[in-house]
């Protein structure tokens, strides 16, 4: 008998380990937050920590650093500003759709919601991405989490 790793169909063993809102099963959340600009990096990252105290979140001003820790594990959540130096969103979306990962997907950027799914829309079609304007409140950011996870 073989054993399945699977890799056949593009999916890590981690990807199908997932619930039907892409969150892995287990207690502690594993978060990638891409953003270059310092302050709304803290902001989120600090935010993030009073919704899930036990998250470990991994903050990124370099998409290419970025880029290779989520080719080489998937998070939970992955936050990402609509655009930065580097490795832009779109290629990044691209990147994610072919290997086909369900975790939820949070552009965060300043422009209008339709502009920006605009401008990303082929590239988020199988993908589980949602979008919030800077800057944005606590109970915006708590409204699109809860969507995702369950908050207390």
């Amino acid at each position: 008998m073989t054993q399945s790793t699977g890799q056949e169909d593009g999916q890590s063993p981690e990807s199908k380990a997932r619930d039907q809102n892409g969150v892995r099963a287990r207690q502690a959340l594993r978060i990638v937050v891409l953003d270059d600009e310092a302050g709304f990096r803290l902001n989120l990252e600090l935010l993030l920590a009073i919704e899930f105290p036990n998250a470990k979140i991994l903050t990124f001003n370099d998409s290419f650093a970025a880029v290779r820790e989520l080719m080489e594990n998937d998070p939970d959540l992955f936050t990402t500003d609509l655009t930065h130096p580097g490795v832009n969103t779109r290629e990044i979306l691209g990147m994610l759709a072919k290997r086909r990962v369900t975790y939820p997907i949070f552009v965060i950027t300043v422009y209008e919601p339709e502009a920006a799914k605009s401008y990303l829309s082929s590239f988020t079609e199988n993908l589980n991405v949602a979008f919030l304007t800077k800057p944005y409140t606590i109970t915006e950011l708590r409204a699109l989490l809860s969507r995702f996870f369950p908050l207390s």
